[in-house]
């Protein structure tokens, strides 16, 4: 008799309001290209985004050295206020959250290698797409004290992908 194998998302869920979060583990060249939010979930009838909040986080995350400066980020980010930072990271505040673009100086390869546990960019390949991110991003997180805020705004616009 083989042993059961679980049924992913529906299994997961256990009935609660918030939904259980699903988070990939990427090549740091994948998370620009690589729209996970948008696979569909194993039940087949919606995208993985509408069903769940979905994380993605950069496998070449800086290793053991940046662990201790990922945890401060992380905290400061926790107490807020939050700021955008679209260039000059390793000199920004432990409240800065990066906003990138394909098309911009700063990469997310970038604000993985400086411990950054939390980064905002666009995937579009239109370059005229990114003023437009760019003003949106701003908005959002002076809408947004903490980390928590944030990613509650960000959550229904998730599921309407």
């Amino acid at each position: 008799m083989g042993a059961r194998r679980p049924g992913g998302l529906t299994d997961a869920d256990d009935g609660q309001e918030a939904p259980v979060p699903v988070h990939f583990v990427l090549p740091s060249t994948s998370l620009w290209v690589l729209p996970v939010e948008r696979w569909w979930a194993p039940d087949g009838d919606s995208a993985l985004g509408r069903r769940c909040p979905v994380f993605v986080r950069s496998r070449d995350g800086g290793g053991r050295s940046r662990l201790r400066e990922r945890q401060t980020r992380w905290a400061d980010l926790v107490r807020g206020p939050l700021e955008g930072r679209r260039t000059g990271l390793d000199s920004a505040t432990s409240r800065a959250v990066p906003v990138a673009c394909v098309h911009a100086p700063l990469t997310l390869e970038e604000g993985v290698a400086l411990g950054y546990p939390l980064m905002l960019w666009s995937r579009s390949t239109r370059h005229e797409d990114c003023a437009a991110f760019h003003q949106w991003v701003d908005e959002l997180l002076r809408e947004s004290v903490t980390v928590h805020e944030l990613l509650a705004r960000l959550r229904p616009l998730e599921a309407a992908e």
